[in-house]
C-alpha cells in the first residue's frame, strides 16, 4: 500500500515575486528549503504567505503578513497559505 502524503499547507501563488521590503515582511532567513519555510510560516500566527528562492542565501525564505504590494524579483516564488 502506498503511503498517503499530505498536501502542503501552502500553494504557489505567483513566480518571480517576493515579500515587499516593508512592515509586511515578518522575517528573512537563509539555508532553508521551501518545505522548512512553509512549516515556519504555518507556525507563525501572522504569516499568510512566503517567498522562497533556492538561488539566494543557500535557500532564502521571507515570511509575509500580507498578500498585497508584493515585489517583482526573479528567481523567487511566492506561496500563499491554504
Amino acid at each position: 500500500m502506498k503511503p498517503v502524503i499530505p498536501d502542503p499547507a501552502y500553494e504557489l501563488m505567483v513566480s518571480d515575486t517576493k515579500c515587499p521590503m516593508n512592515s509586511a515582511r515578518l522575517s528573512k532567513t537563509t539555508s532553508e528549503t521551501s518545505a522548512t519555510c512553509g512549516a515556519k510560516c504555518k507556525e507563525h500566527p501572522d504569516c499568510v504567505g512566503f517567498s522562497f528562492s533556492p538561488d539566494h542565501g543557500n535557500g532564502m525564505c521571507m515570511m509575509c503578513k500580507s498578500l498585497e504590494d508584493l515585489s517583482t524579483h526573479k528567481s523567487f516564488d511566492f506561496y500563499k497559505m491554504k
